[in-house]
């Protein structure tokens, strides 16, 4: 019997490099094992939660997998490494890309290896704003708030102010 394939929401950064280069290979790499459905348009943010000379690009997917969560976040490390993704044991820093598990379907994980949805996901706006681009009824899955509700809620010394730099077409070709 085939596994199910569940809805994946991903959200991918990065500071450092030609950052439309990594999403683009971040793409071809998970394309290996996911389906990707759709992107977001790439948002240019000022950095979260430390101070870069840099500004991010940011993305949401959707895909659709079969992998177990973990098993898809072992492979998102992986994928991760090869476009140069160097973990320095700092929380926040500069990077060539990030990529972040933002829901897996509607289920849970708040173990030490799997936290979905993202732990600051109801914080960061610059999740929000691409996720809502390509589903606009989202909700937490632990709440079941809105993200459009939450986004309304996000105080405006932590926004980031996202704009939009490239049309979604730009990660998937």
């Amino acid at each position: 019997m085939p596994k199910e394939k569940i809805p994946v929401y991903l959200v991918l950064g990065s500071n450092l490099g030609d950052r439309l280069l990594a999403f683009q290979q971040a793409v071809r790499s998970l394309s290996q094992y996911t389906s990707i459905k759709t992107a977001s348009s790439v948002y240019e943010t000022v950095s979260y939660g430390f101070d870069s000379a840099n500004s991010f690009y940011n993305v949401a997917l959707q895909i659709e997998t079969t992998l177990p969560c973990k098993e898809l976040l072992n492979k998102i490390f992986v994928t991760e490494r090869q476009i140069g993704r160097i973990r320095k044991g700092e929380h926040w820093s500069d990077r060539a890309i990030d990529i972040d598990i933002a829901l897996y379907g509607d289920d849970i994980y708040q173990d030490t290896e799997c936290r979905v949805p993202h732990y600051d996901l109801m914080n960061r706006d610059f999740f929000l704003i691409p996720l809502l681009e390509i589903n606009p009824s989202l909700q937490n899955p632990i709440n079941l708030v809105s993200l459009q509700q939450q986004l309304a809620n996000i105080a405006q010394e932590k926004r980031t102010f996202p704009v939009i730099r490239y049309a979604s077409n730009a990660v998937l070709t």
